[in-house]
């Protein structure tokens, strides 16, 4: 609420002083996670407490239940409930500051007279990081990292096809709970419910969802245009592997991605082994968009025309789908990696050529560049050189992305020359190491 007010304040001042509002709202529920009073350490009787849904031995947030007066029990269940604070994030750029006098009058006053609420809930609102950003955060850098490396970690969080809604640990650790002498248990169920309580087959306890992934992805982007690419994590945990966070992001959308790329024998993960939508003919191009997907085969699950949030993979392909690894191959140092797309392949730059959008304000990301794009930036063109080019290619209009031009000899004679450029750019195209990102390559920029 605090980002899209800053963002309708552009348009109409009197949302600068809701902006405020809702900085205050973000301090107290912040505060309200790990304290239960608003005074210092003290609950409403006056006594020291330490309850938190923090848990410092197993550096973690938890689910707490309270009933009756005195019961209150916290619940050991390592779930998205420990990933959701991550959402919480928000980097303050210095223009936010400079362009909303009355917003910086007011956290500039609340940094100075309610430091102990600021010292004990936020990651960092007196120390700038890269960019000179502030950082709006639920979680300090050593709880980050902690949370991290329980995401990352393959026996927990971390799946072959993204973040899971329940980690793998409670497969052989169920939480068990007693209650009026009736056992409850909360276990690791990777596809289909074994309830009916829960929506139907809707099923929370391990399987994949991608609106989750998409929130988690943004957040540490987000964090990343903080700490830059001096902060590394360890992907996957205990693997050896150190790469910054907005690589650790891109690793994410790859596996998320892989979900509906075709292996080496044909097969795709959302259809399971399933011989007809893997294999024949008339269906194995029918990629359907499934509403869930298992925790750890990446079977589709649930409804299977989940167009609104399943979608979402459409934003990564555009994003980072140049970069994605093939599927079922190890992860590799993120230095350096082979694309899925062969593009040595004339299928794939000869008989389609993406081209970049007409409108160009439209355009979310610097970072999802098309092959077009790609290419021309490999080839050092100019923009003249680059209006040129799309002249001379054939099949581009404001109305399709991709054309084929198999039907014109002469139009693919003239382009030849061009499709062999692309050839040799995207054969040499690999990601930096410790590429620098600018603060609108992930939309954070106002």
């Amino acid at each position: 609420m605090l980002n899209i007010a800053l963002e309708l304040a552009k348009e109409n001042p009197v949302y600068e002083d809701i902006a405020s509002k809702f900085f205050e709202h973000y301090l107290l529920i912040a505060d309200a996670m790990s304290f239960q009073s608003a005074r210092v350490n003290e609950d409403r009787k006056g006594k020291t407490t330490n309850e938190s849904l923090w848990s410092e031995t197993d550096q973690f947030f938890y689910d707490a239940i309270t009933w009756g007066d005195n019961h209150k029990q916290k619940l050991p269940v390592r779930s998205l409930v420990g990933l959701i604070p991550l959402y919480a994030s928000l980097t303050l750029e210095p223009e936010i500051l400079k362009r909303f006098p009355n917003f910086r009058k007011r956290l500039e006053w609340l940094v100075e007279n309610k430091k102990y609420l600021i010292e004990r809930n936020i990651g960092s609102m007196n120390v700038k990081g890269s960019g000179d950003r502030l950082l709006l955060s639920l979680v300090s850098k050593e709880r980050l990292l902690a949370i991290l490396s329980k995401m990352f970690d393959e026996n927990e969080f971390l799946s072959n096809y993204g973040i899971r809604s329940l980690s793998k640990f409670h497969e052989s650790n169920p939480f068990t709970m007693n209650v009026n002498g009736e056992n409850f248990e909360v276990g690791y169920l990777p596809g289909e419910s074994n309830s009916g309580l829960f929506g139907g087959n809707s099923n929370w306890r391990g399987p994949i969802w991608l609106p989750v992934n998409f929130l988690l992805i943004e957040s540490l982007q987000k964090f990343y245009l903080y700490y830059g690419p001096e902060v590394k994590i360890e992907v996957p945990t205990n693997s050896g592997n150190f790469i910054n966070l907005a690589q650790a992001a891109n690793e994410v959308q790859h596996r998320l991605i892989h979900l509906f790329l075709p292996d080496e024998e044909g097969k795709r993960a959302c259809n399971g082994e399933d011989d007809v939508l893997n294999n024949n003919e008339a269906f194995k191009e029918l990629v359907p968009f499934y509403e869930y997907f298992h925790g750890d085969t990446g079977r589709g699950l649930g409804a299977s025309h989940q167009c609104g949030w399943t979608a979402l993979v459409a934003k990564w392909i555009h994003d980072v789908g140049v970069s994605c690894r093939p599927p079922s191959t190890p992860t590799a140092s993120l230095k350096r990696r082979n694309s899925y797309f062969n593009f040595e392949d004339e299928s794939v730059t000869k008989n389609y050529i993406p081209i970049s959008s007409p409108f160009k304000n439209l355009i979310r990301r610097k970072s999802g560049k098309s092959l077009l794009n790609l290419t021309t930036a490999a080839l050092d063109l100019s923009i003249e050189e680059q209006q040129t080019v799309l002249k001379e290619i054939p099949g581009i209009s404001r109305r399709n992305s991709m054309k084929t031009i198999n039907s014109d000899t002469s139009s693919i004679e003239q382009s030849e020359d061009f499709l062999r450029q692309v050839q040799s750019a995207m054969s040499k195209f690999q990601l930096k190491d410790d590429d620098e990102v600018s603060s609108d390559e992930f939309e954070a920029k106002y």
